[in-house]
């Protein structure tokens, strides 16, 4: 009778067992690949002079009402936007507007208007480029400021070369690791790449003069590329 008792509470505990596996499993999906998990990472950057300069310039009047500020505003910008169509390799748009009051609005003083409104002008050959900023401002244009920056196209090469160059530098860091382990580098499990913005382009404010000058600056793309990799 003992015996009978004993091979059932054997029994029970190997149908637990099984079960509890069988329910590990369900929730775990298929069995894990073995080997040694890695996680490693590997960096590279590039280095390349800007080949877009942006100038940001201000239309603006001032006067004794609203429609007469805007009227003023509305022709200088539209001079602008005309002459950079006749211009080659430079580019205009149009955007912030703002009509507003300056001092009193005392009905005893005269009412003193302003319009702005923002235009950048674009363009890849800065030799084109600033002396049509230097005959803006002695149009009455105000030059806040100038960049210079990597144009689209540009930076998505250099992004594109600097990940190939990080995926480099993360397999020869792997198989660094796994030579010293007395292992090798097997399949890849995950991958993440990180593609770092670019530094703010470089800005400087630029005189009244005739012609500004300006000075690119280097600029860099960096890329990460994260991995987990399978050694064996």
């Amino acid at each position: 009778m003992k015996f009978f008792k004993l091979a059932a509470v054997i029994a029970t505990a190997a149908c637990l067992y099984f079960s509890k596996n069988a329910t590990a499993n369900d929730i775990s999906g298929a069995p894990e690949a073995a080997g040694t998990r890695l996680h490693v990472t590997g960096f590279a950057s590039l280095e390349a002079p800007p080949d877009v300069v942006t100038a940001t310039l201000t239309a603006h009047a001032n006067g004794g009402s609203a429609s007469s500020v805007q009227a003023e505003t509305n022709e200088m910008s539209h001079k602008v936007m005309a002459l950079v169509r006749n211009t080659s390799d430079v580019t205009a748009s149009a955007s912030a507007y703002s009509v507003f009051q300056n001092g009193s609005t005392n009905d005893n003083t005269r009412k003193n208007w302003e319009a702005r409104q923002t235009i950048f002008i674009k363009s890849k050959n800065a030799e084109t480029l600033l002396p049509l900023i230097g005959h803006l401002q002695s149009a009455g244009l105000l030059l806040e400021g100038m960049n210079w920056s990597l144009s689209d196209d540009h930076r998505k090469t250099l992004t594109r070369e600097a990940e190939k160059l990080a995926i480099k530098d993360m397999l020869l860091h792997a198989n660094d690791i796994a030579g010293e382990l007395s292992l090798k580098v097997g399949t890849v499990a995950d991958v993440t790449v990180d593609e770092i913005i670019p530094s703010h382009p470089v800005m400087f404010m630029a005189r009244s003069a005739a012609t500004p000058v300006s000075t690119p600056e280097i600029q860099k793309i960096t890329a990460t590329v994260r991995a987990v990799l399978m050694l064996r």
